[in-house]
């Protein structure tokens, strides 16, 4: 919304925290999404476990800018792990880290070209799914941006409420 006033009422800016533990033994393949994606995880190539979410602990709370780990939801990463993974609970936390998403009152990106600025396309509010959304998208606004838009490509999505 700062950089694009008309989607304020669209995307809303939510902390998300993450912790990473020292390497150990790799017990875990894939990537996990726990409690309906509310906890994810996965363990590296060398053991180190990434851990996230548990900001429906502090909901309200996590609503903003604020790129600081917290507390109340550093603790609730920590009971999550050690009563879901006891057989890792030992390794130690190495670093703890905090980062803002952006989300949609229903789920879905805003894609579409910047008020006032033609040929300036934006994909806002990918929902904690930029990093695998990203790509797709990229490729989607580029073509918006040149004119040859796909609509084969995304299905169609609704505009902005």
């Amino acid at each position: 919304p700062e950089l694009l006033p008309h989607l304020t009422t669209e995307v809303r800016p939510v902390r998300a925290q993450m912790l990473a533990t020292a390497p150990g033994e790799r017990r875990l393949a894939g990537v996990w999404y726990v409690d309906e994606g509310g906890e994810y995880l996965r363990q590296l190539a060398d053991g180190t476990l990434l851990l996230g979410g548990a900001r429906l602990t502090a909901e309200a709370a996590e609503i903003g800018y604020l790129e600081a780990p917290t507390g109340r939801v550093q603790g609730a990463l920590d009971a999550f792990f050690a009563r879901t993974f006891p057989h890792l609970a030992g390794l130690p936390v190495r670093h703890r880290w905090a980062g803002t998403m952006a989300f949609t009152p229903d789920g879905r990106p805003r894609i579409g070209e910047a008020p006032g600025l033609p040929g300036v396309c934006y994909a806002a509010g990918l929902n904690g799914h930029g990093m695998s959304l990203g790509f797709v998208l990229g490729r989607h606004l580029a073509r918006l941006s040149l004119g040859r838009a796909s609509s084969s490509l995304l299905p169609p999505l609704p505009p902005p409420v």
